[in-house]
């Protein structure tokens, strides 16, 4: 369909102009799979929420990922095994407007603030138990430990 072409080519053009961008590492896409792209966006080496109040001052509406139903209050005293990658990941994914309304040069304009913010922030991961958690670049679909 023409909707599910664009959220391709919009979450295609993110990931081209953001693949050597230091700190951001690109959602995983298996060889055996395509997606429908319906949400574009990025992990980041820091908490993705450092980011929104900049974004926003650039009129850029940035979200956060979802929580992880584990750490919502009705599951709180659920029966699991230690999370500690989900509990890190979700709070450094930063996920970009993908709207299929939306233009190349609103799209290169996301481009360009994500590119200053990173670049101007040197400080990055934090002291928390998921430090330096990445997605592994010669196999994208696996986390690894920095």
């Amino acid at each position: 369909s023409e909707f599910v072409a664009r959220k391709r080519q919009i979450a295609e053009r993110y990931n081209d102009a953001l693949a050597n961008v230091p700190g951001v590492a690109l959602f995983p896409c298996p060889k055996w799979a395509e997606s429908a792209c319906w949400m574009s966006g990025i992990l980041l080496d820091r908490r993705a929420s450092t980011l929104f109040e900049p974004l926003r001052a650039a009129n850029i509406d940035a979200r956060p990922f979802w929580k992880p139903i584990h750490l919502q209050r009705p599951y709180g005293d659920a029966p699991r095994s230690s999370l500690v990658v989900s509990e890190g990941v979700w709070q450094r994914i930063l996920t970009l407007p993908c709207s299929t309304g939306m233009s190349d040069r609103d799209q290169e304009h996301v481009i360009a603030a994500l590119k200053r913010l990173m670049a101007s922030d040197a400080s990055s991961l934090s002291d928390e138990p998921w430090r330096g958690t990445l997605v592994n670049p010669a196999d994208p679909s696996r986390l690894v430990q920095a």
